[in-house]
């Protein structure tokens, strides 16, 4: 593979959503599972159990 075939991006969008129980201001629920879309866990580094 030749410099100009790769291709390498350091870009990572990224953006902040609430987590809870009131559907009017969280697009998931407590458990992460995106609210109207079956199927879809939402996971994140807050989700993670915290270190002693």
């Amino acid at each position: 593979m030749t410099a100009r075939r790769l291709h390498i991006s350091a870009f990572h969008p990224t953006g902040t959503a609430a987590a809870g129980a009131d559907p009017e201001h969280s697009p998931t629920d407590p458990e992460g599972h995106l609210r109207g879309v079956h199927g879809i866990l939402i996971t994140d580094w807050l989700g993670t159990a915290q270190l002693p």
